[in-house]
């Protein structure tokens, strides 16, 4: 739930700053306010409801330089909503929106052993292709897959491990019962 809504924030955000053509501001701004608000003291303080957001966007107002008005509404916006917690969330959704708009994908590969340098660059060459855009992937190991692959491009998800074809042939099983 927490990513859907951040989510939307990014996607209001980028759209705005398309128009405005200050992407590169608002990558920058929501970089540094997502470091803040991402600190594990800043967490602490934001679960323990001791002080209200609106009181700490004034603290750290003059440490991100640079805000324009929509910005600052945005802060103000999620603090008004008690989200500020989500400004990390908000930064990768906004960075996912970013690199879809440069037609470049960011994803994640869960294999059993580490792939090489060679493979992650030929399987992000195969699936670009098929998506007509350019693909960057990191690896990731999880002995839970049991074998194959299992590739995350965000809301996307290519299930090749052996773990989701055994779920499967399951699930047909069960059908045929």
């Amino acid at each position: 739930m927490t990513q859907q809504i951040a989510k939307i924030y990014a996607k209001a955000a980028f759209e705005h700053a398309q128009s405005a053509n200050s992407i590169v501001d608002w990558t920058s701004f929501l970089q540094k306010a997502a470091a803040i608000f991402s600190h594990e003291t800043m967490q602490r303080i934001l679960a323990s409801g001791l002080h209200k957001e609106r009181e700490l966007l004034d603290a750290f107002d003059h440490i991100i330089e640079g805000q324009t008005e929509p910005m600052n509404h945005l802060l103000w916006l999620m603090a008004e909503r008690s989200r500020l917690v989500l400004l990390p969330e908000v930064y990768a959704a906004f960075l996912e929106e970013k690199y879809q708009h440069e037609g470049h994908l960011e994803g994640e590969v869960l294999s059993v052993v580490p792939l090489t340098e060679g493979q992650k660059l030929a399987l992000a060459g195969e699936i670009g292709k098929k998506m007509g855009a350019n693909v960057s992937l990191t690896n990731r190991i999880d002995p839970a897959i049991l074998g194959g692959l299992l590739i995350r491009l965000g809301d996307q998800v290519i299930d090749r491990s052996l773990k989701g074809q055994l779920n499967r042939l399951q699930k047909t099983m069960y059908k045929g019962v």
